[in-house]
């Protein structure tokens, strides 16, 4: 069985995100992260570990990690603010993830979006764009950056196909790694 760290689960991604791993057999465990405290009405809550108060112990010994933090502009009131959520956050979470590891490899899907651009002049297609190369800097066991558009429906079927495969392939990493 596998298991799984969440970052951001209260978007409309990330709450799809929660519901997917929350509900799929072959995760065992998921610890989540956020700006905000955790709801779950879904099923298997005993599965669900959340620790805000000592990060590093949370992001130690899992086999991936779902990525859907973000913020905008307007919430948050700055362009710096802005870019220290939907960049920095996501930047040091994924390093102690890469970090606690150790040896282990780790599958780590960070959620951006289409319009990432690095040379982007606007706060939120350039922010997007740094993070995915910082994050492809960092050296993962594999890495994967879906550009998705934006999601007006979280329930929408696409949606749920995407975190299916990507959940699929966690959990066949692992079954990998431990078949040596």
């Amino acid at each position: 069985m596998a298991s799984c760290v969440l970052l951001g689960h209260t978007g409309a991604v990330g709450k799809a995100l929660l519901r997917e791993v929350m509900s799929d057999p072959r995760i065992a465990k998921v610890a989540t992260i956020d700006r905000r405290e955790i709801t779950c009405d879904g099923p298997n809550k005993e599965k669900l570990y959340a620790k805000l108060e000592d990060y590093r112990a949370v992001f130690k010994g899992y086999d991936g990690a779902f990525c859907s933090l973000g913020t905008t502009r307007a919430e948050v009131g700055s362009a710096e603010a802005f870019f220290r959520i939907d960049h920095d956050y996501v930047l040091n979470a994924a390093k102690l993830i890469k970090e606690e590891a150790g040896e282990k490899p780790v599958h780590f899907l960070y959620i951006s979006s289409q319009m990432a651009n690095l040379n982007s002049p606007f706060p939120f297609p350039k922010s997007k764009g740094q993070l995915e190369s910082d994050l492809a800097d960092l050296g993962f066991e594999k890495l994967t950056i879906a550009m998705v558009s934006l999601f007006h429906d979280p329930h929408a079927e696409q949606t749920r196909i995407f975190v299916n495969h990507e959940i699929h392939r966690i959990a066949k990493a692992f079954e990998d790694s431990n078949a040596h």
